[in-house]
């Protein structure tokens, strides 16, 4: 068994070089003695006086003394390099050889993970530490919601667009609404004369009627009320059905087929009714000239 000089390894009888360092024996300074494996180290001759010199100088080969030898290791140990990351590192080994050393990425700090407690749970999490950034605590929907009152009014801009949306929608159903209710309302008015007629409400039909000046002088209520009660005691009026109604301003005109049944005499016929809108109310219009009901003349003629 032989004994390496460099670094003190067995080496096997027969080779020629160290197994763990490389270097080469010399046959004749390394014969080991003692048993296999406890085998006292050989000493290698003295280095001269200039080696032990140059070891002794201060500073580093390559850098700090650009005329020495450079050492390989010199610039990673100084700083020269960037330390490798995720790759390769030079390392000396005792025996002074230069070997590259995996080095792996950089690790996690230490500490459990949220989440990762039980198998087929929701994803781990880190726990969040103090001087790490902080998130928001409030839900998805009402983060969303403050942003856009944060930001810029867009959320503000869009919430006037719906009211603007809505107010067309209710203008444009209450101009169509005010048009009906417009439309219906004359005949309304029709339909309440005919039905105070059929049940001989003389007072209510002359307050629904709107005479000339002249006749309104001499034809009072009272008066009206006493001649209808001896002349309209057989006046009925039976089917009515209002054909149309035309409106201009605040005149208007209903189409009405009725018939009219005076004692044993029945008639039908179609009228066109004028009315007028006295103090927001619409009234038969007497006054005209052109009244009357389908088959009976005007009130007073």
């Amino acid at each position: 068994m032989q004994q390496c000089a460099k670094c003190a390894s067995s080496v096997p009888d027969g080779r020629t070089s160290c197994q763990i360092c490389g270097a080469e024996l010399d046959p004749a300074t390394s014969k080991a003695s003692g048993p296999t494996g406890l085998q006292a180290p050989v000493l290698s001759a003295s280095p001269a006086a200039q080696d032990v010199d140059a070891q002794n100088l201060p500073g580093i080969p390559g850098v700090d003394r650009p005329d020495a030898p450079e050492d390989v290791l010199a610039k990673q140990i100084g700083g020269g390099a960037p330390r490798a990351s995720g790759g390769v590192e030079l390392r000396r080994t005792l025996a002074g050889d230069i070997i590259e050393v995996p080095v792996s990425g950089p690790v996690r700090a230490g500490g459990p993970l949220l989440g990762d407690t039980k198998p087929g749970g929701p994803p781990p999490r880190p726990i969040p530490t103090a001087g790490g950034p902080r998130r928001s605590s409030l839900p998805p929907q009402k983060q969303s919601a403050m942003d856009g009152e944060d930001g810029g009014g867009g959320g503000t801009s869009s919430v006037g667009l719906i009211l603007v949306i809505l107010l067309v929608i209710v203008l444009a159903g209450g101009a169509g609404g005010y048009w009906y209710w417009q439309q219906s309302r004359p005949a309304a008015a029709v339909t309440l004369f005919m039905e105070s007629v059929n049940a001989h409400k003389w007072n209510e039909v002359y307050d629904q009627m709107e005479l000339p000046a002249q006749v309104s002088q001499q034809l009072t209520k009272e008066t009206f009320q006493q001649m209808m009660s001896l002349m309209g005691s057989n006046l009925k009026i039976g089917s009515v059905k209002i054909e149309g109604t035309t409106i201009t301003g605040d005149t208007a005109k209903v189409k009405v087929t009725a018939t009219t049944t005076i004692g044993a005499a029945s008639k039908t016929d179609t009228t066109d009714i004028p009315l007028r809108m006295v103090n927001g109310i619409w009234k038969i219009d007497f006054a005209s000239g052109g009244a009357g009901l389908p088959g009976v003349g005007a009130p007073g003629r």
